[in-house]
């Protein structure tokens, strides 16, 4: 749950960065989206503001805001093949392509996630760390307590829980592959430091914003 518009612009923010290595849409990218919209990122924004007007409609303005950002929300679920619960995802939550992702309700996963088409947690009401990694086709199949930096890999069944986290589950039904010193954006892709970059340029955002 967002608590005010503090925190509210925050994850808005943070989601950017992750998904496009920015906190605000220089001029000339914002021309571009009048003819070429950016659907991942106007879902991202439009979950969040539905998040939190949900429970800060007071008046004429507010309720107007919560019904036309709850209407974007599912239109825009529709035309990418999301289907994410709104308030299941911390910070940083990042949707690298369009397909079909379905997040349940229930559900509440930590901060920079990442998840790729074809994946879903059902909604079970699974508790996920930070750093979940879920890999294209991936599967959590029933509730699961899972600590920070866990994958899942490509086309894998998770159905046990790991509390302790840190560790890499691959096959149908998963097991555990190997452990992992570090959550994915620590460096999963070799040399490309750019996620571990925009992690740091968010944590600092936080401490700026929040404190």
């Amino acid at each position: 749950m967002i608590a005010n518009k503090k925190e509210l612009r925050f994850y808005i923010m943070a989601d950017r960065m992750m998904n496009r290595g920015y906190f605000k849409l220089p001029l000339s990218k914002r021309l571009l989206r009048m003819l070429y919209p950016d659907h991942v990122m106007n879902y991202l924004e439009h979950m969040r503001k539905f998040s939190y007007y949900e429970n800060h409609r007071s008046g004429i303005v507010g309720k107007w805001r919560y019904f036309w950002h709850k209407s974007r929300y599912y239109q825009l679920g529709l035309k990418c093949g999301f289907s994410i619960g709104k308030d299941c995802f911390g910070y940083g939550l990042t949707l690298l392509h369009y397909g079909s992702i379905v997040v349940g309700q229930r559900n509440r996963i930590g901060n920079y996630a990442i998840v790729f088409p074809a994946s879903c947690i059902v909604d079970d009401g699974s508790v996920i760390g930070d750093g979940l990694f879920m890999a294209t086709g991936a599967v959590i199949s029933k509730q699961l307590v899972l600590g920070d930096a866990v994958n899942v890999a490509a086309n894998s069944v998770l159905a046990q829980s790991c509390p302790d986290g840190y560790v890499t589950f691959a096959g149908a039904p998963a097991k555990q592959v190997k452990e992992n010193p570090q959550p994915w954006y620590s460096g999963i892709w070799g040399s490309d430091t750019r996620w571990l970059d925009r992690v740091s340029r968010v944590e600092d955002l936080r401490q700026q914003l929040l404190g």
